[in-house]
């Protein structure tokens, strides 16, 4: 889907992650693609995997974004392709916000997606796509995430508005909305004794995302397959839009939690 396209995916170093298990699956696809996070020893392993290039980047810096996709064109030439994944929340009730939480939260989903997109937009010499990573909390309520979910919601307003002012451009601007997905970063949440069984009560197929079903969602609206689709903000859930995110009552309690280690 993606031969002779150059990618580059943003928040690819958690090895089994969505960003990681996107980029594997470019690469697979035929494109030239650029692997970029913070940390840089897992990118070089992924990038030697995938015979791409590996530019270590920090989003929450203006000029860390500006100067990874010049060197992309440096290297490889203008990008076709851009994915923004990166993959951090915080969790506090809203009554222990600061704003700092909240300014953190911004900086990394909304304003390095701004950035990305920008520097991504001036860089391209003819058509191509865009597609960040939102959630399903952008629309659905879940204990704690109010900082993420704003963020979240912030970049899919700015996805519609994209959608508008690059189509002239021929530049396709979308979003992708997972539900729960088996990334290195939600085991561990998932590993909570009954969390996981709560989760799947909302979603009518019935289990959890696996990260590459995510990542075939990136390569099809990456692709000219989907050369006709912008504006959108994609669930991938297995239905769970159609439902809700488990609320604070339906959660294993401090006691649950204390009964099922105990049985164990």
């Amino acid at each position: 889907m993606l031969q002779g396209k150059t990618a580059i995916v943003i928040g690819a170093s958690a090895e089994g992650g969505i960003g990681w298990e996107t980029a594997r699956l470019f690469a697979e696809e035929g494109a030239r693609v650029v692997v970029s996070a913070r940390s840089s020893e897992p990118l070089h392993k992924l990038a030697t995997e995938i015979d791409g290039l590996a530019i270590s980047c920090d989003v929450t810096e203006a000029g860390s974004i500006s100067r990874l996709v010049e060197a992309t064109v440096d290297a490889l030439g203008p990008p076709h392709v851009g994915v923004y994944s990166p993959g951090q929340a915080s969790s506090k009730m809203i009554e222990e916000l600061t704003r700092a939480d909240t300014s953190e939260e911004m900086v990394l989903h909304y304003e390095g997606a701004l950035t990305f997109l920008q520097s991504m937009a001036k860089a391209m010499t003819g058509s191509g796509a865009i597609t960040f990573m939102s959630s399903i909390l952008s629309g659905h309520y879940y204990p704690g995430m109010t900082a993420y979910a704003s963020a979240k919601a912030a970049l899919e307003q700015l996805v519609r508005y994209a959608a508008v002012e690059y189509a002239a451009k021929g530049l396709r601007v979308n979003s992708i909305r997972p539900t729960s997905t088996r990334t290195p970063m939600v085991e561990e949440a998932l590993a909570i004794p009954g969390l996981e069984e709560t989760a799947i009560k909302e979603i009518p197929m019935g289990r959890i995302a696996e990260p590459r079903e995510i990542a075939e969602a990136a390569a099809w609206l990456s692709s000219d397959r989907a050369s006709f689709v912008t504006g959108v903000n994609l669930p991938v859930d297995g239905g769970n839009h159609l439902m809700r995110m488990p609320h604070l009552a339906d959660m294993p309690t401090a006691d649950d939690l204390d009964a099922a280690y105990k049985n164990d």
